[in-house]
């Protein structure tokens, strides 16, 4: 990353490249429309020693609901009712395009989608108790006619352009036996993408690696967010390009990040920064058919333009000239307040697939292949 910190130190990060090149060397519209083996496995009646799990009429139930539930929350703006639904990732990004909308003087309709024939895919709880997940991956396209719940700048996800229609990967959680299903993140596939083959159980469902286990991956699953960050941070001669492909989530957000992403650009003298980090949200690795993982997770980031005394932490602070504040980031700082002059600080808050090949597989990279979130926070001073 030009002017600015890194996820990793470098050192670190070199550590973190080489122990997965080590490791590649030694290892040898709702409704009926689900396919794959997990959908078509879990449909049936299940073992006595699964009676207690999730089935699939209970996921179709959930994504019925979440789909009922969110379209009509957009027809009508209803921000208690849509929240409902969502949970972690998903609710953070909604509360600010509400914040947005309300700001901007926009109503609904809000943004409504039409679905195409969806695929469910199965796992079991992490232990007794939960949590569970399953995820769903459906094409979805914007319904014409209705308002984006922003200031016409707003970043579907840190300033990716993704087309109006393409599949999404819905993931759904439920922390405990009793709590209700909602979304925890949406991601879209980045145009060419798809969902590889799964692996699964002689139950039927997606058999789940653990994210910090050691297995026939590239790197342990857990190790990808970082990867993937130091790319973003640092571009393609970071280290972590030795494993991280390079796409339009990887060396295409460090370019978004080095141009001064959604509009945000300093004045002159003042300092630009962007560090995509991780976060506390929650994370699952699905074991592909060939033996690697298709790994779902979420992540900060963080975009700051300020003067170079407040970046040194003197005192007094110097302030500088006024920052420009684009109109939907504006839209989550207080009313009536001058232009910042020491520090302007965004936050998105990105939901992220990627797939972890094998290590047997030879040039092997970590693939990041979709993306989604937005907006979260923002800061000024």
């Amino acid at each position: 990353m030009k002017q600015g910190k890194r996820t990793t130190t470098g050192l670190a990060l070199a550590l973190t490249v080489a122990a997965a090149l080590g490791a590649a060397s030694c290892t040898s519209s709702q409704g009926t429309g689900a396919s794959g083996a997990a959908a078509t496995a879990a449909s049936s009646a299940p073992s006595a020693a699964y009676e207690q799990q999730l089935t699939l009429a209970e996921a179709k139930a959930a994504y019925a609901t979440y789909l009922t539930t969110s379209d009509l929350a957009a027809r009508v703006g209803d921000e208690s009712l849509a929240l409902s639904a969502v949970t972690d990732a998903a609710a953070d990004t909604l509360r600010a395009d509400y914040s947005i909308a309300r700001a901007s003087d926009l109503g609904p309709p809000f943004t409504r989608y039409s679905y195409g024939p969806p695929t469910y895919y199965l796992t079991q709880p992490a232990g007794a108790g939960g949590p569970w997940y399953f995820v769903v991956s459906v094409t979805r396209s914007s319904v014409p006619g209705t308002t984006a719940m922003d200031a016409s700048a707003q970043d579907a996800a840190a300033g990716v352009q993704l087309p109006a229609s393409g599949t999404v990967l819905l993931l759904f959680e439920k922390p405990t036996a009793s709590g209700a299903w909602q979304v925890a993140s949406i991601s879209q596939m980045a145009p060419g993408e798809s969902v590889p083959a799964l692996a699964t159980d002689r139950n039927g469902y997606v058999i789940t690696d653990s994210m910090n286990g050691a297995g026939p991956q590239l790197v342990r699953p857990a190790l990808a967010p970082p990867l993937q960050a130091g790319v973003v941070d640092d571009g393609p001669d970071s280290p972590a390009a030795q494993v991280v492909a390079s796409g339009p989530l990887t060396t295409g957000l460090y370019h978004i990040g080095a141009t001064s992403a959604a509009g945000i650009a300093p004045p002159s003298g003042d300092v630009y920064q962007w560090l995509l980090e991780g976060s506390s949200y929650g994370r699952l690795a699905l074991r592909t058919a060939d033996g690697g993982s298709l790994v779902l997770y979420t992540m900060y980031f963080n975009l700051t333009v300020q003067t170079k005394s407040s970046l040194d932490e003197d005192v007094p602070v110097a302030s500088g000239p006024p920052i420009a504040v684009p109109a939907y980031v504006r839209a989550l700082l207080p009313p009536g307040r001058p232009a910042p002059t020491t520090r302007l600080e965004t936050q998105d808050v990105l939901s992220f697939a990627a797939i972890d090949p094998p290590a047997a597989d030879k040039p092997a990279k970590i693939q990041v292949i979709a993306i989604g979130g937005g907006l979260h926070t923002a800061m000024a001073s």
